[in-house]
C-alpha cells in the first residue's frame, strides 16, 4: 500500500498539467496495449508452481487486482468504456477501461510467454512505465530507470501490509481507504459490462473451432474448459469426457446446430450439478 500511494504521487507529477491531454495506458512500442497482467503457464514462484482455476474465467479472476492498482495509481475508480476483444477462447482479454478523463487499454493474459505487470502511461511530458513483474519493480521515464520501491528490503511487504490493515479495521482500529468496498463495486460494475460480450465471443469461438475439427489441448481446450464450468467445477475425468463428446458430435453439425448442443450441454451439467456462486 505505501509503495502505490508514492508511485500515485509520481504518476500525479508526470502528468501534471496534462488535463487537455489525455494520458493513454499503452505500451510505447509499437502503439500496442500494455499488458499489466500476463501469467505463462506453469510458473513456479517461491518454489512453487502457479496454476489457474480453468472454471473461474480470466476477468473475474484477475480484474479485481487491476482495478484496485490502477485506483492506487490515478487515485481514481475505472469504469468500462467499451466492448471487450476477446482472443484465444478466453485466455487473452483486451478491455478498454477509463479512469476519470484518461482511457486505458488493458490486457489480461494466462498461458502467455513470461509473467508480466506492468502499467504504461503516456501525458504531455512523455512516457513513464512502472513494470513490476519482478517485485519490487522499476519505474522508467524516458532514458531513466529506478527502483521503485526502495524501502523494499527494509519496509513492512505489501501482505504483511495488508493483513496489518485488515486485523486494525475488525478490532475497531483505523479504516484503511484500500479496504472500501467502492472497489469491489467498481469491479463488479466492468465485469457486469463485459460478461454478454465476453460470453458471446467465447461461444462463437468455441462453435468455430469445433466445426474446424481443432485439437482440445489447444486454444479450444481453455475455451471448453471454462465454458464448461460455468454451473460448477468437473473433475478432469469429467470434463474430459464432456469435451470429447462435443468434438465428436460437432464434427459435421452446421453452426446453428453446435450452439444448441452447447446450450443443452451445459443445461444438463447445470441440472446434475447445482450452481456454484462464484
Amino acid at each position: 500500500m505505501k509503495r502505490w500511494r508514492w508511485v500515485g504521487l509520481w504518476l500525479s507529477v508526470c502528468l501534471a498539467g496534462c488535463a487537455t491531454v489525455p494520458g493513454v495506458v499503452t505500451d510505447a512500442a509499437g502503439g500496442r496495449p500494455a499488458r499489466p497482467w500476463a501469467d505463462p503457464a506453469g510458473e513456479v514462484r517461491c518454489g512453487e508452481r502457479k496454476a489457474f482455476d480453468a472454471g473461474t474465467p480470466l476477468p473475474m479472476d484477475v480484474l479485481p487486482h487491476v482495478v484496485s492498482a490502477l485506483q492506487a495509481v490515478f487515485h481514481a475508480l475505472p469504469g468500462p468504456a467499451g466492448p471487450p476483444v476477446v482472443e484465444a477462447g478466453g485466455a487473452l482479454l483486451r478491455l478498454p477501461l477509463a479512469v476519470g478523463p484518461w482511457p486505458c487499454a488493458v490486457t489480461l493474459e494466462r498461458n502467455a510467454a513470461m509473467r508480466r505487470r506492468r502499467i504504461v502511461v503516456r501525458g504531455a511530458r512523455g512516457t513513464a512505465t512502472l513494470d513490476f513483474s519482478t517485485e519490487p519493480g522499476t519505474i522508467t521515464v524516458g532514458a531513466a530507470t529506478w527502483d521503485a520501491d526502495p524501502l523494499w528490503s527494509r519496509a513492512t511487504r505489501p501482505l504483511a501490509t495488508l493483513l496489518g490493515a485488515f486485523l486494525s479495521a475488525v478490532s475497531g482500529g483505523p479504516r484503511h481507504p484500500g479496504l472500501s468496498l467502492d472497489t469491489a463495486e467498481a469491479t463488479c460494475t466492468i465485469l457486469d459490462a463485459l460478461r454478454g460480450s465476453y460470453e458471446e465471443q467465447r461461444k462463437h469461438f468455441i462453435i468455430d473451432r469445433l466445426r474446424a475439427g481443432a485439437h482440445l489441448d489447444g486454444p479450444l481446450g481453455y475455451a471448453l474448459a471454462e465454458f464448461l464450468q460455468s454451473h460448477s467445477r468437473l473433475d478432469d475425468e469429467e470434463l474430459g469426457r464432456q469435451m470429447e463428446c462435443l468434438r465428436q458430435a460437432a464434427a459435421d453439425a452446421t453452426a446453428d446446430d453446435c450452439a444448441r448442443l452447447l446450450d443443452s450441454t451445459l443445461d444438463q451439467i447445470g441440472r446434475i450439478r447445482p450452481r456454484e456462486p462464484k
